[in-house]
């Protein structure tokens, strides 16, 4: 069985704070006079104010023990807080509370308050006032201690390093002093800071290198490439230019380390720019553009002996908007991307409002589909009903309406185009 407990006298020492606050809602407006919207008390919200230190020792006259309990507090019909009691405000015992609101109809974040000796109800802590600007984000504490430095800071802060606690004039060895005669600082008038000292010009003998060897010194003093071929037990056959070429069509400069990364991989080449019709290679070669031009990096030899027969095998346009391509006025915002062999369009509020005819775009050469399937796909209205949609080269929408808003993606299709040798629209 639960009882509730008898009030016994608090310690005399025992301070309290009042707290008050006004918490009410603007609603739409409803059938009064005027047009504004409405304020109503938050009828049904809970204010609970949790101690964050919840054991307080009190030491005299009367040792004792104060364990601060929450307390739960409403919202009066005319938005004010109330306590147990239903009597406007709350007293507390001193110290930080969290305080957490709950109702239905509004979202409040919680805050901490700082309750003193000094909040009696001619002058309450105010729950509005106390909350921070833009919701809560620093303790009582924290506030306080920001507020003293901005003060610090428009008074126009230290300008005197010599103000500063704790440092004499003479304290701060980061700066530098002309006149003062002390040794910690180095003069404006010392020769060591106008002498440029120009080095002397010396060598040293290869022999006097400590740490080196009988073949590095031989490197060293070697007199030509020959030589240190020599040195390194190598002879000419070595040489890139004397190795041979495994394809005759293939093009190695000599004695350059590109040159050897094609030998060692005869089916590897590399340049900047797309291959077709420029690279001449055997079937089975890969090319890399090194500067990923409209977004396409390897390319494979897959026909022929001369230099056309490259397809892409790895390349990716990006999203490329291309809003521009609207025709028959339809509008809004239109995009396509092409990875690989895959051609992805998407359109976002694309509006019909002005649309003469259903075919909506004609797709760039680079992304039309392959084979002379169409592919079909569906967009969806604001309202979510769908609108079918056809392409091959044009994009046609079909049983579309004067007020249709379009959005969605048409898949994922194939095309067989060639990558495409400008990019259309603008990178999204």
């Amino acid at each position: 069985m639960t009882e509730t407990p008898t009030n016994v006298t608090p310690p005399p020492d025992l301070t309290y704070g009042y707290v008050d606050g006004r918490i009410i809602l603007a609603i739409g407006d409803r059938s009064d006079a005027g047009r504004m919207p409405d304020p109503v008390p938050a009828d049904g919200m809970t204010v609970t104010l949790t101690p964050a230190n919840t054991i307080l020792k009190v030491a005299s006259p009367t040792p004792a023990t104060v364990i601060k309990q929450p307390i739960v507090c409403a919202v009066d019909a005319n938005g004010y807080l109330i306590d147990g009691q239903a009597a406007r405000g709350v007293w507390l015992v001193t110290g930080t509370y969290k305080v957490t609101y709950s109702h239905w109809r509004a979202i409040i974040p919680s805050h901490d308050i700082e309750v003193m000796t000094g909040h009696i109800e001619a002058a309450p802590l105010d729950l509005t006032t106390a909350m921070p600007p833009g919701g809560p984000v620093l303790t009582p504490s924290e506030y306080a201690e920001l507020n003293g430095r901005l003060t610090i800071l428009e008074a126009g802060g230290v300008t005197d390093h010599g103000a500063l606690t704790g440092l004499g004039e003479d304290d701060h060895p980061i700066y530098l002093t002309t006149g003062r005669g002390d040794a910690r600082y180095v003069q404006g008038n010392d020769l060591r800071l106008s002498d440029a000292r120009t080095p002397t010009a010396h060598t040293h003998p290869v022999a006097q290198v400590s740490d080196s060897t009988a073949t590095g010194r031989a490197l060293v003093t070697a007199t030509d490439a020959a030589a240190a071929r020599g040195t390194l037990g190598l002879d000419t056959a070595a040489t890139v230019g004397a190795l041979p070429i495994p394809d005759p069509g293939s093009f190695y400069p000599t004695d350059t380390i590109a040159a050897a990364l094609q030998l060692i991989g005869s089916r590897e080449r590399y340049g900047t720019g797309s291959p077709e019709g420029v690279v001449t290679a055997p079937v089975g070669t890969y090319y890399t553009d090194t500067a990923l031009t409209n977004g396409a990096m390897r390319w494979a030899k897959k026909t022929g002996s001369g230099n056309t027969g490259w397809k892409v095998t790895e390349g990716d346009t990006g999203l490329r908007y291309v809003s521009s391509l609207l025709l028959n006025g339809w509008a809004g915002s239109a995009y396509l991307r092409r990875v690989g062999s895959a051609v992805e369009l998407r359109f976002d509020s694309l509006s019909a409002a002005a649309a003469t005819a259903g075919t909506a775009m004609t797709l760039p050469s680079g992304f039309t589909l392959t084979g002379g399937v169409t592919h079909r796909g569906l967009l969806y209205t604001s309202a979510v009903t769908l609108r079918r949609v056809s392409t091959l080269t044009d994009v046609i929408i079909v049983g579309y309406a004067a007020g249709d808003t379009l959005h969605g993606t048409i898949g994922i299709a194939l095309t067989s185009d060639a990558w495409p040798s400008t990019l259309p629209g603008t990178a999204a």
